[in-house]
C-alpha cells in the first residue's frame, strides 16, 4: 500500500511538472524556431554536462542516505550549499576565460555569464533538494515550485509573442528563463529548511558521514557521466557534421523522447527511496508490473505520435521542425526500451548495486561513439537516432539480463501485457482516485 501510494503522489505531481515543461518547450520552439531553440538547448547541454561533472553526484548520495535517516537534513542542506557556492566561484572564473580567449561563442557578453551561472548553480541546487524531498517521500513540494517557474515563464512568453509588453524581447527572455533556473533551486532550498528543520544551524558532515555520501556519489558519478553521454553525445556529432536546422530539429525530437519518459521516471523515483529504505522485497514484487505498463502506455503514445506526427510535430512547434519524423520513428525502439529500463535501473541504484546499471550504459556508449563517427557525416540524423535506439536497446538488454540470472525470470514477464495487468490497473486507479 505504501509503495503505491508513493506511486500516486509521484505520479500527480512530476506530471503535472512534465506537463509544464512541454508546454514551455513548445512555446520556446515555436517563437525562436529550429536555429533559435536549438541553439539553446545545445549550450544548456553543455552547462548540464558541467553540471554531471562538477555535480560530482552528491544528489544520489544524499537521497540515498536521507532515504535510510542516516544524515539530517540541515547537514544535507549546508553541504548542498557549500558546494554549489564552490562551484559557483568555478564557473565565474571559467566563464571569464572562456570569454576573453576569442574563441566562437554561441552565447557572448552579460548573457554567456548570467545563464551559465544561474543554469549549473540553479541545477545544482535544484537537484540536491529534490533528492532530499523525493527521500521523504515529498513529491509535492518540490514540483510545486517546479510548476510554479515553468507557469511564470508560459505567462511571459505569451507576453513577449503578443507583443503587449515592447520591454519584453526574445533577448530579455533569454535572462529571465536562466535565471528561473536559480530562483527554482533557492526557493527549495528555502522550503526544505523551513519544512525539515527546526532552525537552520551551520553544521558540517562529520567524517564519517562524509565518507559515506561522496563513497556513493563518485559511484554514481561515474555512472551519470556515461549516461549522459550516452544521452547526449550525438547531439556534439549533430552539431559538427548537420546543419542548424538538422540540429533544432535533431535535439527536438531527443528531447521529446526524453518526455516520453515521463511516467517510467515518476515510477523509478518511487521506486528508490523504497529499495534505499529497505523494503526491496515489497518493491520487487512490481517491478515486472511497472516495466510492462511503462511499456504500455509509452507504445500508445509512441504509435499515436507514429500516425500523426508527419503532421502533428510542425503544427505543434512550428514549420521549421518538419525533419523531426523520421528521426523520431527510428528512436522509437529505443524509448521503449528505455520505458522498461527505467524501474529496474532505479532498483539497483536503492540496492547500492550501481555497477549493474554503469556496465550496461558503458557499452551502449561504445557502440554509440563509435557507430556515430563513421554513419552521421553521410546519413544526418536519421543515422543519429538509428544509433542511439540501438545503443538504449543495448543497455536495457544488459540490465535485464542480469536481472534475470539474479533472480531466474522470464523475460515474457517484462513484455506481454495480460488481462491482470489491466484490472490491476483499474482496481489501482478506484481505490486511489474514487475513494
Amino acid at each position: 500500500m505504501q509503495f503505491k501510494r508513493l506511486l500516486v503522489q509521484s505520479v500527480f505531481w512530476r506530471g503535472l511538472y512534465f506537463i509544464t515543461v512541454l508546454l514551455l518547450n513548445v512555446l520556446i520552439a515555436r517563437i525562436f524556431q529550429a536555429p533559435g531553440s536549438g541553439l539553446i538547448y545545445y549550450v544548456s547541454s553543455f552547462y548540464a554536462f558541467f553540471i554531471v561533472l562538477a555535480g560530482l553526484s552528491l544528489d544520489s548520495g544524499m537521497g540515498f542516505y536521507a532515504s535510510k535517516n542516516e544524515v539530517p537534513v540541515n547537514k544535507l542542506v549546508n553541504l548542498s550549499l557549500s558546494w554549489t557556492f564552490l562551484v559557483g566561484l568555478m564557473v565565474v572564473a571559467g566563464t571569464y576565460y572562456y570569454a576573453k580567449s576569442n574563441r566562437d561563442l554561441s552565447f557572448s557578453g552579460p548573457i554567456l555569464f548570467v545563464s551559465s551561472l544561474s543554469y549549473i548553480c540553479g541545477n545544482l541546487l535544484t537537484n540536491y533538494c529534490s533528492s532530499i524531498f523525493y527521500a521523504h517521500r515529498n513529491f509535492r513540494s518540490p514540483n510545486l515550485i517546479g510548476i510554479c517557474c515553468n507557469v511564470l515563464l508560459v505567462l511571459i512568453l505569451l507576453i513577449i509573442k503578443s507583443g503587449f509588453v515592447p520591454v519584453l524581447s526574445s533577448t530579455a527572455f533569454l535572462y529571465i528563463y536562466f535565471l528561473s533556473f536559480l530562483l527554482q533551486g533557492l526557493l527549495l532550498v528555502a522550503s526544505l529548511l523551513y519544512l525539515y528543520t527546526e532552525r537552520w544551524q551551520p553544521r558540517i558532515l562529520s567524517a564519517a558521514e562524509f565518507k559515506k555520501v561522496i563513497r556513493y556519489s563518485l559511484v554514481a558519478f561515474t555512472g551519470n557521466i556515461i549516461f549522459f553521454l550516452v544521452y547526449r553525445i550525438d547531439y556534439f556529432f549533430v552539431k559538427y557534421y548537420s546543419s542548424a536546422v538538422d540540429l533544432g530539429n535533431y535535439i527536438q525530437v531527443s528531447k521529446l523522447g526524453q518526455l516520453l519518459m515521463l511516467l517510467p521516471s515518476i515510477m523509478a523515483s518511487a521506486v528508490f527511496p523504497m529499495v534505499a529504505s529497505g523494503q526491496k522485497e515489497e518493491v520487487k514484487k512490481g517491478l515486472k508490473l511497472l516495466s510492462r505498463l511503462s511499456l504500455l502506455v509509452i507504445g500508445t503514445l509512441c504509435l499515436l505520435l507514429a500516425v500523426s506526427g508527419n503532421w502533428f510535430f510542425s503544427f505543434i512547434f512550428g514549420k521549421s521542425f518538419d525533419r523531426m519524423y523520421q528521426p523520431f520513428m527510428l528512436l522509437v525502439p529505443g524509448i521503449l526500451s528505455l520505458a522498461s529500463l527505467y524501474p529496474l535501473s532505479a532498483y539497483y541504484s536503492g540496492k547500492n548495486k550501481l555497477i549493474v546499471n554503469i556496465k550496461g550504459s558503458f557499452i551502449a556508449l561504445l557502440f554509440i561513439t563509435i557507430a556515430d563517427r563513421f554513419f552521421i557525416p553521410r546519413f544526418g540524423i536519421n543515422a543519429a537516432a538509428l544509433i542511439s535506439s540501438i545503443g538504449y536497446m543495448i543497455f536495457h538488454c544488459y540490465v535485464l539480463f542480469i536481472f534475470k540470472r539474479e533472480y531466474k525470470t522470464t523475460l515474457s514477464d517484462f513484455f506481454f501485457i495480460g488481462k491482470s495487468d489491466f484490472i490491476w490497473v483499474k482496481n489501482f486507479i478506484l481505490k486511489t482516485f474514487m475513494r
